[in-house]
């Protein structure tokens, strides 16, 4: 069972590459509240340009991130890892520029967002792959664990940050602050001195269209991936769609003024730091599969509090304020499970096509999500939605209790990918 040491304190790559990673993600969480902002101020965008701006970020997942998983698995992902960097600082850095020189568009703003999206995807696709070239086994999960602790202080301070920043400076040498992220993040990565080990790529085709079959047929064919990845795509499938009608549904149907509903949302933040913090001591409590199972549960459930939330205005915040922190928490304590059994489950030379795969088949369901909430928001109102969604994230967990998850105690118990499930590997001919 995966015990809390201080062996991580003595790596001092992992150090390095935690420490940009930990800035860089601050940094991002700026960037994630002012490129919005910036096009609101700056062009008068209206919800569509604004959607149409969130959209060109995350369309990369759905059409490059299958191809990145076979290039990394292909590539060394230290070099993969630096080039992500390197990009994302100089298409963020165009836009300060281009501000300077009066020639700012918004057509800019979309080509950054994409640009960006797409050296993101490459960046977390290799980064679930490098880590444990740098980590030993029985240090993954304290890793990541360390790693979703950074991302859920980034959540709590980074757009309060960017709205210091903001009403100091311009909204556009705002990102600035994220370029330099970058410029750390890269320079850290840059003195890890631990050799990867060299590729043993099983392509033999050059055909990439079965490449990524391979690892999209791991997932399929493996009971506990296929669980994973399906319980993921459930979870962001219905998650998405309640938090795209969220705001509309507390203002218009439980006249929540704005300044109190991001108080709201500001408590709710505060429930990954938490869950990020407890991640390490529920596995060791309750075991890995039992734990995220009745743990995920939990949060999912909390969703159908929203919905629900009736009584005077002071009951109604502290309900949903409830309902974001409880949600909120699961996630840290999800991601550093499965990101863990995914880095030790699946061979080095496919780590890159299997976490692609699962990042594809989670966010490609995001755009249907945010679709269907609209149109079924309209035909029965948005209370009613958000109760359908809510019961349909609930039963997310399914996918993890029907599933080897259930009996699983640590992470050392997991059966050997090449010895057990040889037959989820399908041949390349040459």
């Amino acid at each position: 069972m995966f015990k809390p040491t201080g062996a991580l304190w003595q790596n001092k790559d992992f150090l390095k590459i935690w420490a940009g990673e930990s800035i860089s993600l601050i940094g991002s969480q700026v960037t994630l509240f002012a490129l919005p902002l910036l096009a609101v101020l700056t062009f008068h965008a209206d919800p569509f340009q604004v959607g149409l701006l969130g959209t060109a970020g995350y369309l990369p997942y759905l059409l490059v991130s299958l191809f990145a998983g076979v290039w990394i698995d292909r590539w060394h992902r230290r070099p993969v890892l630096v080039s992500a960097n390197v990009v994302n600082a100089l298409v963020l850095g165009s836009i300060p520029l281009a501000a300077f020189f009066n020639l700012l568009t918004i057509e800019q703003l979309y080509l950054v967002s994409f640009l960006s999206g797409t050296a993101t995807v490459f960046f977390q696709v290799a980064y679930v792959a490098y880590l444990p070239s740098l980590v030993k086994p029985a240090h993954l999960a304290e890793a990541n664990g360390k790693l979703e602790l950074s991302y859920s202080i980034a959540v709590v301070s980074g757009p309060g940050l960017a709205g210091v920043l903001v009403q100091v400076i311009s909204v556009t040498s705002t990102i600035f602050l994220d370029v330099f992220s970058f410029l750390v993040s890269t320079f850290n990565l840059l003195r890890i001195k631990t050799r990867e080990e060299p590729v043993k790529s099983q392509r033999q085709s050059g055909n990439i269209w079965q490449e990524i079959w391979v690892g999209l047929s791991l997932i399929i064919k493996n009971p506990l991936l296929r669980a994973l990845s399906g319980s993921t795509g459930m979870t962001v499938f219905f998650r998405v769609a309640i938090n795209t009608q969220l705001t509309l549904y507390a203002v218009q149907e439980l006249g929540i003024e704005p300044g109190v509903l991001g108080a709201i949302l500001a408590l709710g933040s505060f429930g990954p730091l938490v869950g990020a913090l407890v991640a390490s001591r529920l596995n060791k409590w309750w075991g890995v599969g039992t734990g995220l199972i009745w743990v995920k549960l939990a949060g999912d459930a909390a969703y159908l509090l929203i919905p629900l939330a009736f009584g005077p205005p002071w009951l109604i915040v502290i309900i949903l304020a409830f309902s974001g922190f409880l949600s909120n928490f699961v996630v840290p304590i999800y991601n550093i499970n499965v990101v863990t059994i995914q880095q030790t489950l699946v061979p080095d030379n496919l780590k890159g096509r299997v976490s692609a795969s699962n990042r594809f088949l989670s966010w490609s369901t995001i755009p249907l999500g945010t679709l269907l909430s609209g149109i079924i928001g309209g035909i029965v109102g948005i209370r009613l939605t958000l109760l359908l969604f809510a019961i349909g994230v609930t039963f997310s967990f399914l996918w993890l209790y029907l599933s080897p998850m259930r009996t699983l105690k640590d992470f050392d118990a997991l059966p050997p990918l090449e010895e057990d499930n040889r037959q989820a590997l399908p041949a390349i001919k040459e």
